[in-house]
């Protein structure tokens, strides 16, 4: 144990990869609280910059696997990326069914993230375009 970096203190035995999503849309609140509830020693998420310099946590620049859309984060303000349905694209059937769209999923900023879940610890992958 290395008691100068407590966040190594704990053993990681569970990284919940874009939060669990397997089951809920990747890098969103609800993939997130559904990693935390489950005990998730680790969320792993990835982080890019918006045009106006918002931190998000969006995995592809693209937004065309989570919106939907046809579009990039780095290319979007915040404001443009908060009016898009991030679980519209999101099936766990290979796309019989989509059933978070329409349900309000937006994307997350890091502070967000970090707000919402101050007792998680984070493995954040930054991306550059």
């Amino acid at each position: 144990m290395n008691e100068e970096k407590p966040y190594f203190q704990t053993p990681i035995l569970y990284n919940a990869h874009r939060g669990i999503s397997s089951r809920y849309p990747e890098n969103t609140l609800v993939s997130f609280q559904a990693a935390a509830d489950a005990g998730a020693d680790v969320i792993e998420t990835d982080a890019r910059l918006t045009k106006d310099g918002v931190i998000v946590l969006h995995h592809d620049d693209s937004l065309l696997s989570t919106a939907g859309e046809e579009r990039f984060v780095t290319k979007s303000t915040l404001g443009e990326l908060s009016d898009l349905d991030f679980g519209y694209s999101f099936s766990a059937d290979g796309g019989k069914t989509h059933p978070f769209r329409g349900k309000g999923i937006k994307i997350l900023t890091l502070e967000e993230a970090l707000v919402s879940f101050p007792a998680s610890k984070f493995n954040i992958d930054l991306k550059d375009s």
